[in-house]
């Protein structure tokens, strides 16, 4: 799938939220909230650097560069 690099945050975190409820998808009963688990990431995002803070970008707001016009 390819994904555009010009995603509002919005959309982004849309992606995030049904890639996370497709991956984790099983046949028990499962209650997780994309939202908290987004911040969380995002906490930590902020003391991460060079390819581990790509990573997490990529996964919680893949397509999402603010800093890029």
């Amino acid at each position: 799938m390819s994904i555009s690099t010009n995603l509002s945050i919005e959309t982004a975190q849309a992606n995030f939220a049904f890639n996370l409820i497709r991956e984790t998808g099983t046949f028990e009963s499962t209650i997780l909230s994309p939202s908290s688990i987004s911040v969380a990431l995002g906490m930590i995002l902020l003391g991460a650097k060079n390819n581990t803070a790509k990573e997490i970008q990529d996964a919680i707001a893949k397509g999402y560069r603010p800093w890029r016009n």
